[in-house]
Formats: structure tokens, C-alpha cells, sequence
């Protein structure tokens, strides 16, 4: 199938995405939903400097987390 056939039938606009991307959007849901609904079970000292900030954005901005 040459481009031009491809552009036509539409099969080049629906490509799979690379597998680090979903990898990373899948896990950047979840964190968020843990951050949101049970903030108090996420250990924050082993995240390091990210933990520091998740607790931060908790403590200060969390009405902001959970409602967008």
C-alpha cells in the first residue's frame, strides 16, 4: 500500500502509541487516584523529593487535586 492509498483509507491517522507512554500515563492515573482518594496510605519518605512534593500538594492545594 503506497502513501497516498494509506492517507486515503485512513489507517495511517490510528497508530498504536510506544509502550513508555502508556506505561507512564497508566501509572500517572493511578498515582492520582491514590492521591486523591487515600492520601494517607502513600509513603511519602520513600519517593524522595517527589514524595516531598505529593505531600506538599496534598497538605496545601488537595481541594484542588480532587475536584481539577
Amino acid at each position: 500500500m503506497t502513501g497516498a492509498e494509506r492517507v486515503r483509507d485512513g489507517s495511517c491517522h490510528f497508530q498504536r502509541s510506544r509502550l513508555i507512554w502508556m506505561i507512564g500515563i497508566i501509572l500517572g492515573m493511578i498515582l492520582l487516584g491514590w492521591v486523591t482518594l487515600s492520601p494517607s496510605t502513600i509513603p511519602y519518605s520513600y519517593l524522595g523529593l517527589f514524595g516531598d512534593f505529593l505531600r506538599y500538594l496534598v497538605n496545601n492545594y488537595h481541594k484542588w487535586v480532587c475536584y481539577g
